[in-house]
């Protein structure tokens, strides 16, 4: 498959950012997210010469990832792109992400584009409601998809579609590494030893992505939105969540069955209270890394031996890319630190 401009494209709510970011992430080449460059301060869509100005400039370079579905600028998104990838989720994921994610930006306050936040009253009981909308456009959009791809003004792209997000998350799998390689295959002049190492390094790097996936993360959240949330935004990424747990004692049997390398606890755990103690448990038990979530960052830092127990401490409220980042140290050997 041509990887070198990506075109993502889905429902709202799919996931079709996340995804993008990490493919992008993965072939080392730029990420076009088209709402960034629709949406101006106040949500205010940007005119429509100047979003296409904007999407023209952005997809003229020579590699790239881009997601959105703005059909205004789907002749230059598509028509430069070499490859589609469609994210055909079924419609009750959909809902159950446009649910976790709005209430997640309203309730956190999540900056976006331009500065923008959600509100309540904006995402929920307005005419532009997200998820009135994912109501109303998710058949009507998957049949437009079809007719598309199926007609021949974007004959030239090359379409793969996955129809849940465990088949998306295999595709990140397989290519984990892929942008290192292809880069450096460009590269012909290059030679001998350097030529020798970087090649070592690329195999050590998809090594270190499979052996990441491979082992897993396991959850240790007791509200069951934040953990939903967080099996999404880690799933969506590429990882494998090998389950999730509400107390010690269910975090416990899921480490000693499945080996997870990296359990992600909140400090705060409704039937054992101290998820520090929780944590300590499975590191001193299991020897999973662990990434602690907290709403009470000073209270985290005053704990002995935390800066031992967590390689990374992420704040509430925290972002997708937050949590992400957090996972990405903790895997690489990171130590702890409040992000």
């Amino acid at each position: 498959m041509d990887l070198r401009r990506v075109a993502v494209v889905g429902t709202s709510c799919v996931g079709k950012t996340t995804f993008a970011a990490t493919l992008a992430s993965q072939l080392q080449v730029p990420h076009i997210e088209l709402d960034a460059l629709h949406w101006r301060p106040g949500w205010v869509p940007a005119p429509r010469d100047a979003f296409r100005q904007a999407v023209a400039a952005a997809t003229a370079a020579d590699r790239w990832v881009s997601d959105g579905n703005y059909s205004v600028v789907r002749d230059l998104v598509w028509g430069r792109a070499t490859a589609a990838i469609w994210l055909d989720y079924p419609f009750a994921t959909v809902l159950w992400r446009a649910l976790y994610r709005t209430a997640r930006r309203v309730l956190l306050r999540e900056q976006l584009f331009s500065g923008n936040r959600e509100s309540f009253r904006k995402a929920v009981l307005s005419r532009d409601s997200i998820l009135w909308w994912v109501v109303t456009t998710w058949g009507r959009r998957r049949r437009e998809y079809r007719e598309l791809f199926a007609g021949r003004a974007f004959a030239h792209l090359e379409v793969i579609a996955f129809g849940s997000p465990r088949e998306a998350e295999r595709f990140l799998r397989s290519h984990a590494g892929h942008g290192r390689a292809a880069s450096r295959k460009g590269c012909e002049t290059e030679r001998g030893r350097s030529h020798s190492r970087q090649q070592k390094r690329i195999r050590a790097e998809q090594q270190r992505l499979q052996a990441m996936t491979k082992h897993g993360i396991l959850i240790v959240q007791d509200d069951f939105l934040l953990a939903e949330g967080l099996r999404i935004v880690v799933e969506d990424a590429g990882y494998h969540v090998v389950g999730v747990a509400r107390d010690t004692a269910s975090a416990d049997r899921l480490a000693l069955k499945h080996r997870p390398a990296l359990a992600i606890v909140d400090m705060m755990l409704e039937v054992d209270v101290d998820g520090v103690a929780t944590a300590t448990a499975l590191k001193r038990t299991h020897g999973l890394k662990i990434l602690i979530t907290t709403g009470f960052p000073d209270t985290v830092s005053e704990r002995e031996g935390v800066d031992e127990l967590a390689c990374a401490v992420v704040r509430k409220p925290y972002t997708d890319e937050d949590i992400l980042q957090a996972v990405r140290r903790c895997l690489n050997g990171g130590q702890a630190q409040p992000s």
